[in-house]
């Protein structure tokens, strides 16, 4: 049997299709910037031993100044250039990271980053407020603001997921320097017209959220179940693992070759897959399809929370026969 070439089905086209609808000119792209950090980040650096948990804590919730904790101020120093280029970012008011058609890693990498990259510039903004770099600080948290705004601009749940927690972070920081009295009118006006950019519409989110969960689910599923050669000819997968490889990139997956029995289990299962599975990846693709018209449901107008919601939240998929 011809193996070589052949890889998990993935829905190209329609993913293609999907990612022109975001696709920014790299000069307005917020996530080039991102993505050129997060080759060099490490996520070690961000965690140095001495910082304790108490002493993470109080650094990212009080004003602390460098003669108290001099080993942190140093650490910041080591920072800067990631400080700098975050500056950077929060100039640019349009953010897209390119979708994968299957990995999963490479998103939950980036938002581990983006975490400690809030954790730091808060950190450092506290810091300023105890030197009474008032200004700095306050660039600090409006570069956190904007970190908020680029995440909600992406059309997935986990990215507006962590939209929502940058934005309250923002929030609360903002609150409280607005309660000690640290700034003056200009300083109030900066932090009211950062909060004033953070918009996102939920009938839109919805919408967005619910397409990238259909075409998510439609490449993952379909690519457990077949497989694609160069020449674009179709088969039941002879090895669905292999999927997985690709969602969880950089993390330990199954092996590619199972113990004898199992492969006996696996060939059994692809004779079987004969019989009721559909034939080919587009038929199963349009089960799916049919399947999330009820999410599709939940971005209109007039629908009904409380009476349809339940109804929606767990659709099942049957790809048999």
């Amino acid at each position: 049997e011809d193996n070589e070439g052949w890889r998990p089905y993935t829905f190209d086209a329609e993913l293609a299709a999907f990612e022109a609808k975001y696709t920014i000119p790299d000069v307005e792209n917020a996530a080039v910037i991102y993505n050129e950090l997060l080759k060099d980040y490490d996520p070690n650096a961000m965690r140095p031993d001495f910082l304790d948990p108490q002493l993470e804590k109080q650094t990212r919730s009080e004003s602390w100044a460098t003669k108290d904790y001099p080993q942190v101020a140093n650490w910041l120093q080591k920072h800067q250039y990631t400080i700098i280029r975050l500056a950077e970012v929060s100039r640019k008011n349009r953010c897209h990271f390119s979708i994968s058609p299957l990995s999963f890693t490479d998103r939950t990498s980036r938002h581990a980053a983006v975490k400690q990259w809030a954790f730091l510039l808060v950190r450092a903004a506290n810091n300023d407020l105890a030197e009474n770099r008032i200004q700095p600080a306050i660039e600090k948290l409006v570069t956190l603001s904007k970190m908020a705004q680029h995440h909600y601009q992406q059309p997935t749940t986990l990215d507006k997921t962590l939209g929502i927690a940058l934005e309250a972070l923002a929030l609360s920081n903002f609150k409280k320097f607005t309660l000690e009295g640290n700034g003056g009118e200009q300083d109030l006006r900066a932090i009211e017209s950062a909060m004033s950019e953070i918009k996102h519409d939920w009938a839109s989110d919805i919408r967005e959220i619910v397409e990238d969960e259909r075409i998510k689910t439609k490449n993952f599923l379909c690519g457990m179940i077949y497989q694609v050669n160069p020449r674009g000819k179709t088969r039941l997968s002879r090895g669905p693992t292999a999927v997985l490889a690709d969602v969880f990139k950089g993390t330990e997956v199954p092996p590619k070759q199972s113990p004898t029995g199992w492969m006996k289990v696996h060939k059994v299962g692809i004779i079987l897959g004969w019989f009721f599975l559909p034939a080919t990846p587009q038929k199963a693709g349009g089960i799916i399809d049919n399947a999330f018209k009820k999410s599709r449901l939940m971005a209109e107008s007039d629908f009904n929370w409380q009476r349809e919601s339940k109804t929606i939240s767990a659709i099942p998929i049957r790809l048999n026969c």
